[in-house]
């Protein structure tokens, strides 16, 4: 009787290597698609911060926004950067009548959870901010912020 050297793994032994190294994989990935969301969240927040720092210099001394919107600060010298959220679309800014107050809008948030998230941040010093959302909508999700 030949008695046979065997070498190498067997095929149940790779099935379960490659079935660990699929969840951790899978776990990875769940935790930086969570993480990505939190950045793009805070930098979104951010800018929208910088943002009203930046109207609230410019219409200093006024009592009015009529005419406010992203053209117009972008001609007074506010950082396009300022004025997009961190998915790269453009933030929507308004006024209302009687031009006492200004919105701003983060628009078509493709995640209905992100969406949440925006609508329940509160940024620093802008407790004067009132937030509306259609978070719950199928489509074009959008949070509002409105600014006296």
């Amino acid at each position: 009787m030949t008695k046979f050297n065997q070498r190498g793994r067997s095929i149940v032994e790779v099935i379960g290597v490659l079935a660990i190294a699929s969840i951790g994989i899978a776990l990875a990935m769940r935790t930086y698609q969570k993480n990505d969301a939190k950045v793009k969240i805070t930098k979104t927040m951010y800018n929208i911060s910088e943002l009203t720092d930046s109207i609230k210099t410019i219409y200093w001394g006024r009592n009015s926004y009529s005419g406010i919107n992203v053209t117009r600060l972008e001609n007074k010298g506010v950082d396009p950067k300022f004025l997009r959220d961190a998915y790269g679309t453009s933030l929507v800014i308004g006024s209302q009548s009687p031009f006492s107050s200004y919105t701003i809008q983060i628009v078509n948030i493709e995640d209905q959870e992100d969406c949440y998230k925006f609508a329940a941040k509160k940024l620093e010093g802008m407790d004067e901010a009132e937030t509306t959302d259609t978070c719950s909508s199928t489509s074009n999700k959008t949070v509002t912020f409105t600014f006296n």
